[in-house]
Protein backbone atom coordinates (compact mmCIF):
# COMPACT_ATOMS: atom_id res chain seq x y z
CA UNK A 1 0.00 0.00 0.00
CA UNK A 2 3.16 2.50 0.84
CA UNK A 3 4.40 1.91 -2.26
CA UNK A 4 0.93 2.09 -4.49
CA UNK A 5 0.85 6.10 -2.24
CA UNK A 6 4.90 6.30 -3.04
CA UNK A 7 4.27 5.82 -7.05
CA UNK A 8 0.69 7.67 -7.34
CA UNK A 9 2.88 10.52 -5.36
CA UNK A 10 5.55 10.42 -8.09
CA UNK A 11 3.25 9.86 -11.09
CA UNK A 12 1.02 13.44 -9.82
CA UNK A 13 4.39 15.41 -9.29
CA UNK A 14 6.18 14.22 -12.24
CA UNK A 15 2.28 14.63 -14.34
CA UNK A 16 2.13 18.26 -13.24
CA UNK A 17 5.59 19.41 -14.25
CA UNK A 18 4.87 17.47 -17.68
CA UNK A 19 2.30 20.09 -18.51
CA UNK A 20 3.97 23.29 -16.59
CA UNK A 21 6.33 25.26 -18.75
CA UNK A 22 4.84 24.96 -21.83
CA UNK A 23 3.54 27.73 -24.52
CA UNK A 24 1.48 26.82 -27.96
CA UNK A 25 1.86 28.90 -31.26
CA UNK A 26 -0.46 28.25 -33.77
CA UNK A 27 -0.28 29.82 -37.31
CA UNK A 28 -4.00 30.11 -38.65
CA UNK A 29 -4.12 30.18 -42.45
CA UNK A 30 -5.22 33.57 -44.14
CA UNK A 31 -7.95 31.74 -46.21
CA UNK A 32 -10.23 29.07 -44.34
CA UNK A 33 -13.38 27.56 -46.16
CA UNK A 34 -15.81 25.42 -44.76
CA UNK A 35 -16.32 22.05 -44.87
CA UNK A 36 -12.66 21.97 -46.67
CA UNK A 37 -9.63 20.28 -44.82
CA UNK A 38 -6.29 21.75 -44.12
CA UNK A 39 -3.32 21.38 -42.50
CA UNK A 40 -3.06 24.04 -39.08
CA UNK A 41 0.53 24.24 -37.96
CA UNK A 42 0.83 23.73 -33.79
CA UNK A 43 3.75 24.41 -32.27
CA UNK A 44 4.41 23.44 -28.97
CA UNK A 45 7.37 25.04 -27.14
CA UNK A 46 8.96 24.02 -23.84
CA UNK A 47 9.98 26.65 -21.85
CA UNK A 48 11.55 24.72 -18.80
CA UNK A 49 14.90 24.72 -18.69
CA UNK A 50 16.40 20.98 -17.58
CA UNK A 51 13.07 19.03 -18.07
CA UNK A 52 11.52 18.01 -21.35
CA UNK A 53 7.96 17.18 -22.06
CA UNK A 54 6.74 13.50 -22.87
CA UNK A 55 3.57 12.43 -24.83
CA UNK A 56 1.43 15.59 -25.04
CA UNK A 57 -1.88 15.95 -26.75
CA UNK A 58 -2.86 19.41 -28.05
CA UNK A 59 -7.16 19.63 -29.09
CA UNK A 60 -8.32 22.43 -30.86
CA UNK A 61 -11.38 22.38 -32.44
CA UNK A 62 -11.64 18.40 -32.42
CA UNK A 63 -8.71 17.91 -33.81
CA UNK A 64 -5.50 16.66 -31.92
CA UNK A 65 -1.48 17.65 -32.17
CA UNK A 66 0.80 14.53 -30.36
CA UNK A 67 3.88 15.25 -29.39
CA UNK A 68 5.94 12.55 -28.11
CA UNK A 69 8.91 14.60 -26.85
CA UNK A 70 10.00 18.03 -26.41
CA UNK A 71 13.91 18.99 -25.44
CA UNK A 72 13.86 21.74 -22.47
CA UNK A 73 13.73 24.64 -24.07
CA UNK A 74 12.88 23.28 -27.46
CA UNK A 75 10.15 23.32 -29.94
CA UNK A 76 8.13 20.90 -31.89
CA UNK A 77 5.70 21.44 -35.10
CA UNK A 78 2.77 19.06 -35.85
CA UNK A 79 0.55 19.63 -38.99
CA UNK A 80 -3.18 19.13 -38.16
CA UNK A 81 -5.56 17.98 -40.65
CA UNK A 82 -8.35 20.18 -39.67
CA UNK A 83 -12.02 21.06 -41.14
CA UNK A 84 -14.59 23.92 -39.74
CA UNK A 85 -18.19 22.36 -40.56
CA UNK A 86 -19.52 26.24 -40.81
CA UNK A 87 -18.92 29.77 -42.57
CA UNK A 88 -18.31 32.89 -40.50
CA UNK A 89 -17.01 33.76 -37.43
CA UNK A 90 -15.07 31.66 -35.03
CA UNK A 91 -13.42 32.25 -31.42
CA UNK A 92 -10.90 30.33 -29.72
CA UNK A 93 -10.56 31.11 -25.57
CA UNK A 94 -8.06 28.35 -24.74
CA UNK A 95 -6.49 25.06 -25.92
CA UNK A 96 -6.58 21.80 -23.91
CA UNK A 97 -3.59 19.98 -22.94
CA UNK A 98 -3.16 16.56 -21.73
CA UNK A 99 -0.76 13.99 -21.14
CA UNK A 100 -0.70 10.30 -20.07
CA UNK A 101 2.94 10.67 -18.23
CA UNK A 102 4.54 9.31 -16.79
CA UNK A 103 2.89 5.58 -15.74
CA UNK A 104 -0.37 6.11 -18.20
CA UNK A 105 -2.50 5.13 -14.69
CA UNK A 106 -4.79 8.14 -15.67
CA UNK A 107 -4.65 11.89 -18.07
CA UNK A 108 -3.84 15.02 -16.65
CA UNK A 109 -4.98 17.94 -18.37
CA UNK A 110 -4.53 21.81 -18.49
CA UNK A 111 -5.42 24.72 -20.54
CA UNK A 112 -3.18 27.38 -22.37
CA UNK A 113 -4.96 30.93 -22.60
CA UNK A 114 -4.73 31.46 -26.43
CA UNK A 115 -7.24 33.41 -27.71
CA UNK A 116 -7.44 33.01 -31.72
CA UNK A 117 -9.75 34.73 -33.96
CA UNK A 118 -10.38 33.72 -37.98
CA UNK A 119 -13.35 33.92 -40.23
CA UNK A 120 -14.13 30.76 -42.38
CA UNK A 121 -15.16 30.98 -45.69
CA UNK A 122 -18.28 29.79 -47.51
CA UNK A 123 -17.86 26.51 -49.26
CA UNK A 124 -16.79 26.73 -52.56
CA UNK A 125 -19.66 24.88 -55.02
CA UNK A 126 -19.17 24.53 -58.39
CA UNK A 127 -22.82 25.63 -60.00
CA UNK A 128 -24.56 26.76 -63.41
CA UNK A 129 -23.61 30.39 -62.70
CA UNK A 130 -20.25 29.76 -63.23
CA UNK A 131 -21.05 28.30 -66.90
CA UNK A 132 -22.69 31.84 -67.42
CA UNK A 133 -19.69 33.79 -66.65
CA UNK A 134 -17.76 31.26 -68.94
CA UNK A 135 -19.85 32.01 -71.86
CA UNK A 136 -19.81 36.00 -71.45
CA UNK A 137 -15.65 36.19 -70.97
CA UNK A 138 -14.36 33.93 -73.45
CA UNK A 139 -10.67 33.72 -74.22
CA UNK A 140 -10.01 37.19 -75.75
CA UNK A 141 -7.50 36.53 -78.72
CA UNK A 142 -4.33 36.09 -78.13
CA UNK A 143 -3.31 39.51 -76.11
CA UNK A 144 -1.28 38.00 -72.97
CA UNK A 145 -0.16 40.00 -70.19
CA UNK A 146 3.25 39.84 -68.33
CA UNK A 147 1.42 38.55 -64.92
CA UNK A 148 0.05 35.50 -64.14
CA UNK A 149 -3.45 33.93 -65.08
CA UNK A 150 -4.47 31.09 -67.89
CA UNK A 151 -2.86 31.59 -70.53
CA UNK A 152 -0.66 29.59 -72.69
CA UNK A 153 2.49 30.92 -72.11
CA UNK A 154 4.82 29.89 -68.39
CA UNK A 155 5.52 32.95 -66.50
CA UNK A 156 7.29 31.23 -63.35
CA UNK A 157 6.41 28.41 -61.29
CA UNK A 158 5.45 28.47 -57.31
CA UNK A 159 4.39 25.79 -54.66
CA UNK A 160 1.10 23.96 -55.38
CA UNK A 161 -1.97 25.91 -53.64
CA UNK A 162 -5.10 23.68 -53.20
CA UNK A 163 -8.05 24.21 -55.45
CA UNK A 164 -5.08 24.63 -58.33
CA UNK A 165 -6.16 22.33 -61.53
CA UNK A 166 -4.19 19.39 -61.51
CA UNK A 167 -3.44 20.32 -65.05
CA UNK A 168 -0.81 22.83 -63.93
CA UNK A 169 1.29 20.62 -61.89
CA UNK A 170 4.49 20.77 -63.70
CA UNK A 171 6.13 16.87 -62.36
CA UNK A 172 9.65 17.54 -63.75
CA UNK A 173 10.11 20.53 -61.31
CA UNK A 174 8.06 19.08 -58.37
CA UNK A 175 10.31 16.05 -59.03
CA UNK A 176 13.70 17.71 -58.96
CA UNK A 177 12.55 19.95 -56.03
CA UNK A 178 10.59 17.41 -53.95
CA UNK A 179 7.90 19.83 -53.79
CA UNK A 180 4.46 19.93 -55.81
CA UNK A 181 4.56 23.04 -58.37
CA UNK A 182 2.40 24.52 -59.97
CA UNK A 183 3.09 26.68 -63.55
CA UNK A 184 2.02 30.07 -63.91
CA UNK A 185 1.10 31.21 -67.09
CA UNK A 186 0.93 34.70 -68.84
CA UNK A 187 -2.67 35.94 -68.34
CA UNK A 188 -4.94 37.40 -70.87
CA UNK A 189 -6.59 40.36 -70.54
CA UNK A 190 -10.51 40.51 -70.01
CA UNK A 191 -13.23 43.05 -68.89
CA UNK A 192 -14.22 43.33 -65.45
CA UNK A 193 -16.79 41.47 -63.53
CA UNK A 194 -19.09 43.04 -60.93
CA UNK A 195 -21.05 40.94 -59.27
CA UNK A 196 -24.68 41.89 -57.72
CA UNK A 197 -25.17 40.18 -54.81
CA UNK A 198 -29.14 40.60 -54.65
CA UNK A 199 -30.00 40.17 -58.33
CA UNK A 200 -28.41 36.33 -58.07
CA UNK A 201 -31.55 33.95 -58.08
CA UNK A 202 -29.79 31.08 -56.31
CA UNK A 203 -32.86 29.19 -54.05
CA UNK A 204 -30.69 28.89 -50.53
CA UNK A 205 -28.68 31.12 -48.92
CA UNK A 206 -25.49 28.71 -48.17
CA UNK A 207 -25.72 27.47 -51.68
CA UNK A 208 -25.95 30.87 -53.09
CA UNK A 209 -23.09 32.30 -50.82
CA UNK A 210 -21.19 28.84 -51.62
CA UNK A 211 -21.48 29.27 -55.33
CA UNK A 212 -20.24 33.09 -55.29
CA UNK A 213 -17.53 31.91 -53.33
CA UNK A 214 -16.31 29.51 -56.39
CA UNK A 215 -17.30 32.29 -58.71
CA UNK A 216 -14.88 34.71 -57.30
CA UNK A 217 -12.13 32.32 -57.01
CA UNK A 218 -12.56 30.72 -60.38
CA UNK A 219 -12.45 34.28 -61.62
CA UNK A 220 -9.52 35.41 -59.88
CA UNK A 221 -7.49 32.34 -61.46
CA UNK A 222 -8.69 33.24 -64.79
CA UNK A 223 -6.90 36.82 -64.23
CA UNK A 224 -10.74 38.92 -64.72
CA UNK A 225 -10.73 41.53 -62.50
CA UNK A 226 -13.84 41.42 -60.41
CA UNK A 227 -16.07 43.10 -57.75
CA UNK A 228 -19.15 42.23 -55.41
CA UNK A 229 -22.24 44.35 -54.93
CA UNK A 230 -23.34 43.43 -51.29
CA UNK A 231 -25.76 45.28 -48.46
CA UNK A 232 -24.96 48.38 -50.49
CA UNK A 233 -21.46 48.09 -50.07
CA UNK A 234 -19.50 48.22 -53.36
CA UNK A 235 -16.13 45.91 -54.28
CA UNK A 236 -15.07 47.50 -57.36
CA UNK A 237 -13.80 45.02 -59.58
CA UNK A 238 -9.78 44.32 -58.44
CA UNK A 239 -7.48 41.82 -58.59
CA UNK A 240 -5.15 41.67 -55.41
CA UNK A 241 -5.34 38.95 -52.69
CA UNK A 242 -6.69 41.77 -50.03
CA UNK A 243 -9.39 42.68 -52.22
CA UNK A 244 -10.58 38.92 -52.74
CA UNK A 245 -10.43 38.11 -49.25
CA UNK A 246 -12.38 40.94 -48.57
CA UNK A 247 -15.29 39.84 -50.99
CA UNK A 248 -15.40 36.41 -49.15
CA UNK A 249 -15.27 38.06 -45.63
CA UNK A 250 -18.31 39.70 -47.03
CA UNK A 251 -19.86 36.44 -47.84
CA UNK A 252 -18.73 34.96 -44.83
CA UNK A 253 -20.79 37.31 -42.45
CA UNK A 254 -23.97 37.25 -44.59
CA UNK A 255 -26.17 36.62 -42.06
CA UNK A 256 -24.33 36.23 -39.19
CA UNK A 257 -23.86 40.56 -37.62
CA UNK A 258 -24.93 39.60 -34.22
CA UNK A 259 -22.08 36.87 -33.96
CA UNK A 260 -18.81 39.77 -34.75
CA UNK A 261 -18.85 43.23 -34.04
CA UNK A 262 -16.42 44.02 -36.95
CA UNK A 263 -15.86 42.56 -40.06
CA UNK A 264 -13.12 44.16 -40.87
Amino acid sequence: MAALLALLLISGLFGKRNLSGLDVQIRMPEEIYAGTEFLLPVTLINRKTFLPVFLMRIRIEGAEAFFPYVDPGGQSTRYVPLALADRGPLHVEQLVISSVFPFNFFVRYGRIQKPLEMVVFPKPLRCSLWSLFEREHPSQGDRTMSRRGEGSDILSFRNYLVGDPLKYIDWKASARTGTLKTRELAALSFHPVIIDFDKIQITGLETKLSCLTFVIASLFRKNMPVGLRIRGQLYGPGLSKGHRIQMFRELAFYGKENESSDRH
